[in-house]
């Protein structure tokens, strides 16, 4: 069974730039219409000598790792569970996954305002408990549910 779960990032500190290191940009801070987060990925390319790690926190703050939260804050999932996507494609009845990467985290986050699905233990969930199920060490995750988005809204008013 899926259920809703917030996808939420964490700063954390490094003494060294690495290639796949994530970033987080605030755009359009102010702008109600167009305010949203942006992940970037640092690069093999982006590091050298002219770029300390001092300058890139400056300019760009520190490093995110990604985390999947219920709704009371608890943590589902840590970044190294996260890591394969459900693609449904219902006029052709196919499933895919895909990567969980940069390109996803943005467009749950500016879209569906950071909620996702991920895919838990039924009988541990009827008991109270958010366990999501491992496939080789990751959790599966999907689009939120129109219906289901509506839902979670209603209930947090």
């Amino acid at each position: 069974m899926f259920v809703a779960v917030e996808l939420h990032f964490r700063h954390y500190d490094a003494e060294e730039l690495t290639a796949g290191m994530l970033f987080m940009n605030h755009l359009y801070p102010g702008s109600e219409e167009r305010e949203h987060i942006e992940i970037f990925e640092l690069t093999k390319e982006s590091i050298h000598e002219q770029v300390t790690p001092e300058i890139m926190y400056m300019e760009n703050g520190f490093p995110v790792y990604p985390y999947l939260l219920d709704s009371d804050g608890r943590v589902v999932a840590t970044p190294e569970e996260i890591g394969m996507f459900l693609i449904i494609n219902e006029y052709e009845d196919e499933e895919a996954y895909v990567d969980f990467g940069v390109t996803e985290m943005n467009f749950i986050m500016r879209e569906f305002d950071g909620l996702l699905e991920v895919f838990v233990d039924e009988d541990e969930y009827e008991q109270g408990y958010i366990i999501p199920v491992l496939d080789d060490g990751q959790v599966i995750m999907k689009f939120l549910e129109d219906n289901l988005e509506d839902e979670l809204y209603l209930e947090e008013e």
